[in-house]
Formats: structure tokens, C-alpha cells, sequence
């Protein structure tokens, strides 16, 4: 044993005198072999502290290896370390010497690292940071059970993640989350460190390291105008270094920011085509996508030769900034159709007044008297396609694209007349129509993308952003909120670089409706500042704190809820439908007529908006739910019409939720009055379901209050109202009564479906689903799939292979054949198919995949929309063992979702799958238990149940996790 390793255990043990100590550290400073072996003894040390703590126990450990994580031993040293860390008591923070400049973004509250250096990161990614911090003074924290410094010096060292754990065992002191938020963000986690520093402002709201803290995030989110705003805030209380920091990155991101600029560019550009103007070639140079676009109205718009003749010297600037967008073909076309066009050119002039109108802050267009006739837009689009010259007829279909009958003349006009600026995005047209045909969106967001790669091509970026603005909001619409999200934000950062105000904030406001639909308040609100400071219009005002108010009241504040719609009021517009909700729903909690009289003015004011069918359902329910107070009887008739109505306009998604809000508030209401029989039978029809005679639960929940009704085995109705926010589970008396049942059939409401551990251990249960329900036959042919090699990029485990699970006749997909593709058409040729395989609610989705070997083209992993058109004549049995199969993580849904409910919908008998981590040992013996019994002649879910029962307690935990998704029996 060297030396030097018995000076390190002295070190470690506290043996050293204190001048030994001295050269100790410095040896350690320059020794990476005893650096390596300190930190492996320091792991050793607080695995044997936990072990004196408390007697030894098994740490059972959530073995989440089909994702892909740490080994075993490391998460038990992380647990042993945390047991330590309680041990200690912390004392005075210790300090270090710092580095005159600091590697770190973020203002930390932490003593040693408070302080103000300047932010000066290395430009290479493998260069060490330059403040280092010794690992004798880790071991020091560690032994002092300092989490807040131990954390900050993980932070310090640019081992964010590492700093995130110690940070979130640390208490929850505001110095303590400010210091979390940044190393949150240090990790790139911008979600977390929202809420956690939002959650710092609501105790602090003068915290100036705080709103520090937020610019950086709000920078990093792509929302520079909070960013700059927040830094003014912590300018206007830091101390001397923070302050000058401050106002520096404040004055770079107004140096960036061309919203005045970009805004006045726009505005001088349309009112030239107005007013029948002089372009000026200069602008060309400085924003070239834009003229581009004002460039095209201007040839559309000419109103003779002479007009023509003026756009020459905007064509050759074009030409030679975007070549590929032709503007030069464009004129000559133009003057080639002269003079048919003219005739319908006023109607291009009055186009660019209503696209500068749609502008931010826009409000100095004043609308030219010789264009001021055109009050038909519609009839004048007709009389564009019948007189108009091809280009004119592409324009039309383009800008009034509403018009879907359309989509023959576009195809034709685009053959003709080929002007880059519309033909690149003819995917985008064609799509649109069959969208609102009411066609798949599926094949469509094909050609979209088809339209972005061709407008990029061609130079004509305003169309790129257009059809990534289209792509997120169609998403948005079939509510695939992860994608819609990510589809807006490329949006919103091609709309930055052009820069397009207008294009910008109609992407901010698809990002701002998915975070306020996934009831998310932190991104909600600080998306929503951004799009009011992009555009101080009191619409967008109210629409923030109308949303804020509404997720208030999810989160049961109702004060909070009460301040935002206060705040909303002072924009001086009258609520929003959205806002008359929220009044609505105080008003049934809490009964003030104040908020009645303010819902209903709401509705009277803005009754010009609210005239669709679909619509006036909701606003239909608005009353009714402010109605329960003085006439029930009234607004339950009105709920249940409501829900009757919305049958004849099923098609529409305004529609179906005004239907689902409605049957939701009758169940509810039905459970207040004892009325459970009413509870089953409402659940059960909104979901086209009959409703079960004996052997049933149906559950529902909304804010504050949730109902559970059962029908026992000799069909007797019983049920329950429970209050709070906490998830329901069926009560203990309710479950007494279904014990006598051999399988009970669950209705429930999408935030309840798919759910485990509703019910009890031992009762057998299956969630119903709105699909065909299929024959029992015991079908013997078995499919597995196992071993599926995801791309490296995934940085999943691999997993262990199956083997006395296989039988001899058993069809197998493994290795690169196991495909999404192989696996659904293997599907549906077998009768009980397992897939073991990693799955998680991947960052880009907001329902569960499962991860296997890619395909050709690349496409590797199974989700619900891949199985839409999928159909499995064989009716089988999926088991599928992967983590979070059973996940979805929308909140706001209309109807079930999810992998299992789509496999069910493609023909599947029934469906097995887990709402949390599977271990990857015992998941095959567990599900070959399973199918054992099943064969044997028990149903499936009571196959799963009775196999859950016989497992080993010691696993019992996971299997308790798996649910059964069965078609059940439509009306």
C-alpha cells in the first residue's frame, strides 16, 4: 500500500495533523488516482453511515431498466447517501476560494458562490471550468450533511445534474429552490426550473437573484421580451455587480430585438401596396422574406402597366437575395396577363389592409376610400377565380384557403401558372382543404412537411413559418399537445429570424393554448407575459389571466382564480367564454351573485362570437352550471339536452366538449343526490357504452369533487362522494359489496381511465373502451417480441433475453426484425402477443410508446397514432411489458387514449399494460403466469388478478401497477 493512499484514508478518517492536512490537499489537487479513490471511499462512507443508521433492509429499487438508467449499485449508493445527509446536522456554510470569474450562469444564494463575478464560460465543451472547487471541500460538505453548498459546488464543478439532486434533498428554503432553479436550468431542464423559481417569486416576489434567474429561463425558452423585463426588475434591486450584469444582458436583448424595427417595416411596406405606392428597394436588403411577400401583393395588386413598370427595381433586388423565389418570372408573367388583371386587382389592395390589420399593434392603416366597396369578400374571391390570371387565382386560394371546394382550381392553376411563392406551398393548401373537409390529419402533416422543405428551397421563408404555424395548430386540434408544442416553436424561432411579428405571436398563442391545456400555470403564464408584451392588445391580457384563473381553480385556489379574474377585468373588455367558465364554476362554489351578473354580461356582450352551433352548446352549459344554485331542476334538463344536442354535430370537436362537460357535471350532481344508478347510466352513455347490470364501477372527478358509483353481484347500487384534489379510490364499504364479483367492469372518465390501484388487491377489474367487444376464444398461437434494438440516440439498456418463456410454437420478432411495422402486421395473425421492450412517455409525446428496432425509414418507435388503420383479424390478447405503457399525459381529454385504447380500437380482445416502471427480472414469468391461467379458461382480468395474488410479495408492488383495457359493450 502506497504512501499516498494510506495519507488519503487518514484524510478521510480526520487522522492528519492540520499542517499534514495542508500538504495533503495539495497533493490531492494535482493527483487524479487519489481524486478518483477519494470519491469512491467517500461512497463507501455513506453507505456505511446508512448502515449504522437503521438495521440493514433491501432496498428495493424501481429498476426503471427499460428506459435505460443507472446500475443498481449506484442508485443504492444514492439512496445510502441520501439516509446520510440526514444524519448531519449543517452548521456555518463553508466557503471556498472562488475563481475571479464565474462558469455558471445563474445568481446563486449559496455564501461561497452569492457573490458577483463575471460570467465568463470556456468556448470548448471539454475544457474544465475555471472556478474548481476542491474535492476536500466536497468531502467537507458531505461529512457536514451541507446539501444547499454541496449542491452548489456539484453546480460549480459543472456537474448540474449531481447539483440538482443534492438541491432537491437540501429543505425548501427560498435560498435554497432560487439556487435549484438555476442548477435545474444548468441541466436543461427549462420546465422545472420555471415552476421552481416561480414557486421562489411567490414567497419573494423582490428576490432580485430570483428574477435574475427567470430572465435566464425566459431567455432560454425563446421569450426575450420577459427576459428583459425581468432583468429591469433585478436591475432595479441587485447590488452593485448583479445590477451592472443586469442591465448589460437587459441592453443586449434590446439591442436584438427588432419588434419596433420589424414592426414599422411591415406597416410602411402594406401601406405602399394600399396606397398604390413606391416600393423602396432598400428594404429589400434588410428583410428580404418580408418584401418578398409585399413584393408579390404589389404585382397582384397593379392596377395598370405603369404600376408594373415601378416593381422592376424591387424584382432585381429580390432576384438577387432570393433567386430561387423567381420575382423577376413573376413580373414578366404578369405583364403577359395585363390587362385581364387589373379588373380584380383592387381586391389585392383591400387583402393587404386586412393582413396588415392582423399585424400587432398595427393601428394607424387607414382603409384607401377606392377600395372601400368591396364588402363581399366571398362573391369577389369568385369573381378572382373566374376573371383573375393565374397567379390572382393562386393568391385567392392561398390567402381565403376557408375555401375548401376549392382544391381543383388550386391543383389547376398551380400546373399553369407556377409562382414559387404559392406553389412551394401547395402540400400545405391541398392538406388544408381535406382538413377541413374533416378529413385524417395523418397523411396531410406528410405534405406539410413537404411544403416547409420546398418554401425552403425556394427562399420563401413567410410560408415556411406558415405551414409550421398550420402543422401546430392541427395537432393542437387532434390535442397531440408534446408535438403541437414543438411544432410552434419552430414556428415561433423562424418568425423571430425573419423577423414577423404577426407570424410570431400566432405561434406564441399555439404554445400558450398547449401549456395552459396540459394545466401547466408556470409555462401558461410566463408564455402568456411574452405574447402580451409581443402584442399589448387587452384580448391578449385578458386571454393570460382568464387561463391563469382557470388553472387556479384546477388546482383548487380559488382565490388566486378570483385575483386573475380580477386582473383580467381591468383590460375594460367584458370575459371571454373561457372566463365566463371560471365565473361559472365560482359561482357553483360559492353561490356570489356578483359572479353570475359578470358571467352573463359576458355572454350577452360577446353574443356576436359565440353564434356557431357548437358553440352555443357551450355557452348553453355555461348557464345551466350557474343555474345549479337557483333553479337545479332547470339546469339539469338543460345539461342532459345539451348532451342530446351534441349528438347531431358529433364531428365537432367544440361539439363533443361541450357533451363531456355536461355529462361530467350530471354524474356529479347525480352523486350528490345519492342518485348512483343515474351515475352509471350517464358515464356509461357518454361513452356510447351499455351500461352494466351487476359487477360495475364508474368513476368521476372535476376541481374539487369526485363520485364513485358500483352496481355488487346481485346488480345493487351503491356509491359515494368524495372532496379534495387527491386522486378517488373506491372506498372500503363499496369494495365489501363487489367482492362477490368475479371480474368487475370499470367505467371511467378520461383523467380516471387506465388507472391503478382504483381498486383493491384481489378484485379483479378491466377498464372498458369504447370498442367492439371481442369473442373469448382461446386462441393457442403466441407471438413475442423481444430484444428490439433501439437507435443509440435512445441510450436504452439492453434487455435480457427470453428463454423458457418461448414455447416451440411460438412465433418470435426479435433483433432488427422486431420493427413497429413487423410487429403490427405480425399482430394480427396471432392470438396472444407479448412485447417486452423499454417504453416512457417520450418528451415528444403525450401518450406512451414503446421503443423498438427502427426501419428503414427510421421509424422506431409504436404509438397510438401509428395504429390508426391498423386491423387485427385475429382478435388477440397484447400484453405490453414495458414501462408506462398504460401512461397519457394529457390532461384535458375528451374520450380514453392511449396505446392500449388504440389497439383495442384495431381489433385487440383485450389489452395488458402498466401506468409505471416494470423491472426487467420476473416481468416475462409474471405475464407467462398470466397467459397461463388465461388459457386455462379464466377470464383476463381475472387471469391478471389471480396471478398478482400468487406473486411474491417482494415484486408484488410492480404487478399491482398493470390494468386491463377491455371492449365493452356498445349501445
Amino acid at each position: 500500500m502506497s504512501s499516498e493512499h494510506d495519507a488519503l484514508m487518514a484524510f478521510v478518517d480526520g487522522e492528519l495533523p492540520p499542517d499534514e492536512q495542508a500538504r495533503f490537499r495539495e497533493h490531492l489537487a494535482g493527483c487524479r488516482d487519489c481524486q478518483s479513490e477519494l470519491a469512491e471511499l467517500l461512497q463507501l462512507r455513506v453507505l456505511e453511515e446508512a448502515a449504522r443508521a437503521e438495521p440493514p433492509r433491501a432496498v428495493v429499487v424501481p429498476l426503471r431498466a427499460r428506459r435505460g438508467i443507472l446500475t443498481g449499485l449506484v442508485a443504492a449508493a444514492l439512496a445510502a447517501g441520501t439516509a446520510f445527509a440526514l444524519l448531519r446536522t449543517p452548521s456555518t456554510p463553508l466557503a471556498w476560494a472562488p475563481a475571479p470569474t464565474r462558469s455558471y450562469e445563474g445568481w446563486l444564494s449559496y455564501p461561497a458562490a452569492g457573490g458577483h463575478r463575471p460570467y465568463d464560460a470556456m468556448r470548448a465543451a471539454d475544457q474544465p471550468a475555471r472556478d474548481e472547487v476542491p474535492l476536500a471541500t466536497l468531502a467537507e460538505l458531505e461529512a457536514r450533511g451541507d446539501r444547499h453548498g454541496l449542491g452548489v459546488a456539484w453546480l460549480v464543478r459543472r456537474e448540474p445534474r449531481r447539483a440538482v439532486e443534492a438541491l432537491e434533498q437540501a429543505g425548501d428554503a427560498v435560498e435554497v429552490r432560487n439556487d435549484l432553479a438555476a442548477a435545474q436550468l444548468a441541466a436543461g431542464d427549462v420546465a422545472a426550473a420555471l415552476r421552481t423559481i416561480d414557486g421562489v417569486l411567490a414567497r419573494a416576489p423582490e428576490l432580485a437573484a430570483a428574477h435574475f434567474n427567470r430572465a435566464l429561463i425566459a431567455e432560454r425558452a425563446g421569450l426575450p421580451r420577459v427576459a428583459h423585463a425581468e432583468l429591469e426588475l433585478a436591475a432595479g434591486t441587485a447590488p452593485e455587480g448583479w445590477r451592472d450584469e443586469a442591465r448589460t444582458r437587459a441592453g443586449a436583448l434590446l439591442a436584438a430585438s427588432t419588434d419596433d424595427e420589424a414592426l414599422a417595416r411591415v406597416q410602411d411596406l402594406l401601406d405602399v401596396v394600399a396606397r398604390r405606392g413606391r416600393l423602396d428597394p432598400a428594404l429589400v436588403a434588410r428583410s428580404p422574406a418580408q418584401a418578398l411577400e409585399i413584393y408579390t401583393l404589389a404585382v397582384l395588386a397593379a392596377e395598370n402597366d405603369e404600376e408594373l413598370a415601378r416593381l422592376e427595381p424591387i424584382a432585381d433586388a429580390l432576384e438577387a437575395a432570393l433567386p430561387n423565389a423567381a420575382p423577376r418570372a413573376h413580373l414578366a408573367f404578369a405583364r403577359s396577363t395585363a390587362p385581364a388583371r387589373f379588373a380584380v386587382a383592387p381586391w389585392f389592395r383591400r387583402l393587404a389592409i386586412t393582413l396588415a390589420s392582423l399585424s400587432p399593434r398595427a393601428d394607424r392603416l387607414v382603409v384607401p376610400p377606392d377600395v372601400e366597396g368591396i364588402d363581399d369578400p366571398s362573391a369577389f374571391f369568385d369573381r378572382v377565380l373566374a376573371a383573375g390570371a393565374d397567379d390572382q387565382r393562386l393568391a385567392a386560394i392561398f390567402y381565403y384557403r376557408e375555401r375548401a371546394e376549392r382544391a381543383d382550381a388550386w391543383a389547376e392553376s398551380a400546373r399553369r401558372g407556377p409562382i414559387p411563392f404559392f406553389t412551394c406551398g401547395a402540400g400545405w393548401a391541398a392538406f388544408t382543404y381535406d382538413w377541413l373537409g374533416g378529413h385524417t390529419a395523418r397523411d396531410g402533416l406528410r405534405a406539410l412537411g413537404e411544403s416547409v422543405d420546398a418554401c425552403r428551397a425556394a427562399g420563401v421563408d413567410r410560408n415556411v413559418v406558415r405551414a409550421e404555424h398550420l402543422r401546430a395548430n392541427v395537432l393542437f386540434f387532434a390535442r397531440d399537445l408534446v408535438r403541437a408544442g414543438d411544432a410552434a416553436d419552430a414556428a415561433r424561432a423562424d418568425a423571430r429570424r425573419l423577423p414577423d411579428l404577426r407570424l410570431e405571436a400566432q405561434a406564441l398563442e399555439v404554445s400558450f393554448n398547449v401549456a395552459r391545456y396540459r394545466h401547466d400555470r408556470p409555462m401558461t403564464r410566463i408564455l402568456g407575459e411574452e405574447l402580451a408584451r409581443l402584442d399589448p392588445r387587452p384580448e391578449r391580457a385578458i386571454a393570460l389571466h382568464e387561463a391563469l384563473a382557470n388553472l387556479a381553480l384546477f388546482d383548487l385556489d380559488r382565490d388566486a382564480a378570483r385575483r386573475e379574474m380580477e386582473a383580467a377585468a381591468k383590460s375594460g373588455l367584458p370575459p371571454t367564454l373561457v372566463g365566463a367558465f371560471v365565473l361559472a364554476d365560482l359561482v357553483r362554489m360559492d353561490g356570489r351573485a356578483e359572479d353570475a351578473r359578470a358571467a352573463e354580461d359576458a355572454l350577452v356582450a360577446r353574443a356576436d362570437e359565440l353564434e356557431d352551433p357548437a358553440t352555443q352548446l357551450l355557452v348553453r352549459h355555461v348557464r345551466a352550471l350557474m343555474a345549479l344554485r337557483t333553479d337545479r331542476d332547470g339546469a339539469l334538463r338543460a345539461l342532459a339536452a345539451i348532451v342530446d344536442d351534441a349528438r347531431a354535430i358529433s364531428d365537432d370537436a367544440t361539439a363533443r366538449s361541450a357533451s363531456a362537460y355536461s355529462a361530467s357535471l350530471l354524474a356529479l350532481e347525480a352523486g350528490e343526490d345519492a342518485r348512483f344508478d343515474d351515475v352509471l347510466e350517464t358515464i356509461a352513455d357518454e361513452q356510447s357504452l351499455e351500461t352494466p347490470m351487476r359487477c360495475a364501477v364508474a368513476l368521476e372527478r372535476h376541481l374539487e369533487r369526485s363520485v364513485i358509483a358500483a352496481r355488487d353481484a346481485n346488480g345493487a347500487t351503491v356509491g359515494a362522494m368524495l372532496r379534495g384534489a387527491a386522486l378517488p379510490v373506491v372506498p372500503p364499504p363499496i369494495e365489501a359489496r363487489l367482492r362477490a364479483c368475479d371480474e368487475i367492469t370499470v367505467l371511467a372518465r378520461p383523467s380516471l381511465h387506465g388507472r391503478s390501484g382504483l381498486l383493491e388487491p384481489g378484485l379483479a377489474h378491466a377498464f372498458a373502451v369504447g370498442a367492439p367487444r371481442r369473442t373469448e376464444a382461446r386462441d393457442p398461437d403466441v407471438l413475442y417480441v423481444y430484444g428490439a434494438n433501439p437507435p443509440a440516440s435512445e441510450g436504452l439498456a439492453p434487455l435480457a433475453p427470453l428463454s423458457g418463456e418461448l414455447t416451440a410454437s411460438a412465433r418470435v420478432l426479435t433483433g432488427e426484425r422486431a420493427t413497429p411495422r413487423a410487429v403490427l402486421a405480425e399482430m394480427g395473425e396471432a392470438g396472444w402477443v407479448e412485447i417486452h421492450a423499454h417504453g416512457a412517455l417520450y418528451g415528444d409525446s403525450d401518450a406512451a410508446a414503446i421503443a423498438l428496432s427502427p426501419d428503414a425509414r427510421g421509424w422506431s418507435r409504436l404509438r397510438a397514432e401509428d395504429v390508426q388503420g391498423a386491423r387485427f383479424a385475429s382478435a388477440p390478447v397484447v400484453v405490453l411489458a414495458a414501462c408506462d405503457a398504460a401512461g397519457v399525459r394529457r390532461e384535458d381529454l375528451l374520450e380514453p387514449s392511449g396505446l392500449a385504447v388504440a389497439l383495442l380500437g384495431a381489433g385487440a380482445r383485450a389489452v395488458l399494460a402498466s401506468d409505471a416502471p416494470l423491472p426487467d427480472a420476473g416481468a416475462a414469468a409474471f405475464f407467462r403466469e398470466v397467459r397461463r391461467r388465461y388459457e386455462a379458461g379464466a377470464s383476463i382480468a381475472r387471469a391478471l388478478e389471480d396471478a398478482r395474488m400468487a406473486w411474491p410479495a417482494s415484486s408484488a408492488d410492480w404487478t399491482r401497477s398493470v390494468v386491463v383495457f377491455e371492449g365493452g359493450r356498445k349501445k
